[in-house]
């Protein structure tokens, strides 16, 4: 008995390898998109864990482990687009999906692998009021440069009582 059998498209044929056939499952994609989420959580919302692990936010997100489950996703995706879904105008609104998820990774590692974290010291505008002696600067006092601030004290070298007040303050 000779049995004629169509041969499948190229691309549907990669699903008899195993390997392809894993990275295309709905477990595995399942199983990375749990585990992204878990990651993520944990360092997001509970603080106590980065700082156990003594990092920022940002260096968790740039993280060995987060980038490999970020680029196993897009491979599993990738796999189970191109060997599951028929490209056809029925199959756009899935097509679409996956492309925006696969958008979202590449964004997310764009976004984490250039952004510079740092902190900046904002401090409010200030009049400082120094001691100047032969040789030597010493801070006597600061007040904050806001209207209706002053400070106030004793200075015999001075003349007695010795009063300093922000009557206007401009922003630059």
């Amino acid at each position: 008995m000779h049995m004629t059998t169509e041969p499948l498209p190229t691309l549907h044929r990669l699903r008899r390898i195993p390997i392809v056939r894993f990275f295309s499952s709905l477990w595995f994609g399942i199983s990375v998109l749990t585990l992204i989420t878990v990651y993520a959580t944990v360092i997001s919302a509970i603080a106590p864990v980065r700082f156990e692990l003594e990092m920022t936010e940002m260096e968790a997100f740039r993280h060995w482990l987060f980038v490999t489950l970020i680029v196993l996703l897009c491979i599993g995706l990738t796999t189970a687009t191109l060997t599951r879904i028929r490209f056809t105008i029925v199959n756009a609104g899935v097509l679409t999906i996956h492309s925006g998820i696969l958008m979202l990774c590449v964004g997310s590692l764009w976004y984490f692998g250039t952004k510079v974290e740092g902190i900046v010291r904002l401090d409010s505008p200030r009049i400082e009021l120094s001691s100047l002696s032969v040789g030597s600067t010493r801070l006597v006092t600061s007040v904050l440069a806001e209207a209706g601030k002053d400070w106030s004290a004793t200075m015999p070298a001075f003349g007695g009582q010795i009063k300093v007040e922000v009557l206007e303050a401009t922003g630059t």
